[in-house]
């Protein structure tokens, strides 16, 4: 089958190789991309570069963990493309990702996007093309400024959670200060329920922690 199936969720990854049998190849493409430097030509030899230094692993690592999972993408244009995710910062970052990757490549064939939820009940699906998404990812993850484009949902929610994570002062770093005094396991539930959509990972959360703490 001429299908590729592309997961940006490590939980939803499971449940749909264990319980939702698709056709076609099913991968997981797990990246920190609201962390650190991007370079312009997504997946080239200075993008690795500058992602493996701003993830603080080597470039050995990062080609076997990010690169080398994405090669039937790199290798094939499929004819059919599903991209799967649960909504969040991270995923709708990692989803933009890809789809100007796809953009740069002139790879605008129909993209089937299924959107979940953390109980892994299925919020909507999306058919979109590639076509725009380049100049969406410059404009956002390389000049951090709000794109004029109008994306669908989880890519839109994400830019808004992505542009206000990267401020000095954001919402996240006043309920740390707010709530320092906790013990740390308390604040982290109580931060991760009061951000839940944001999504963000425990080392997000920690890095958090020290920039309040510094």
């Amino acid at each position: 089958m001429d299908e590729l199936n592309i997961v940006l969720d490590d939980e939803l990854y499971q449940f749909i190789t264990n319980y939702k049998k698709q056709n076609g190849l099913v991968i997981l493409f797990l990246e920190l991309v609201t962390e650190g430097k991007l370079s312009s030509d997504i997946f080239s030899h200075s993008f690795i570069k500058k992602r493996s230094e701003s993830l603080k692993i080597s470039i050995k690592e990062y080609e076997k963990d990010i690169i080398k999972p994405l090669k039937p993408l790199f290798q094939h244009k499929y004819k059919k493309l599903n991209i799967w995710l649960i909504r969040g910062m991270n995923t709708g970052m990692n989803l933009l990702l890809l789809l100007a990757y796809l953009d740069q490549i002139q790879d605008h064939n129909e993209i089937t996007i299924s959107v979940y939820d953390e109980k892994m009940r299925k919020i909507k699906n999306y058919n979109i093309s590639s076509d725009g998404y380049y100049h969406v990812y410059q404009t956002v993850l390389l000049n951090h400024k709000k794109p004029r484009e109008i994306t669908i949902s989880p890519i839109q929610q994400a830019i808004i959670y992505f542009l206000e994570y990267i401020q000095e002062n954001n919402h996240m770093k006043e309920f740390i200060k707010k709530n320092i005094s906790l013990e740390p396991q308390i604040l982290y539930i109580k931060f991760m329920g009061q951000f839940n959509e944001y999504h963000i990972s425990d080392s997000q959360f920690i890095k958090l922690l020290h920039e309040v703490k510094k």
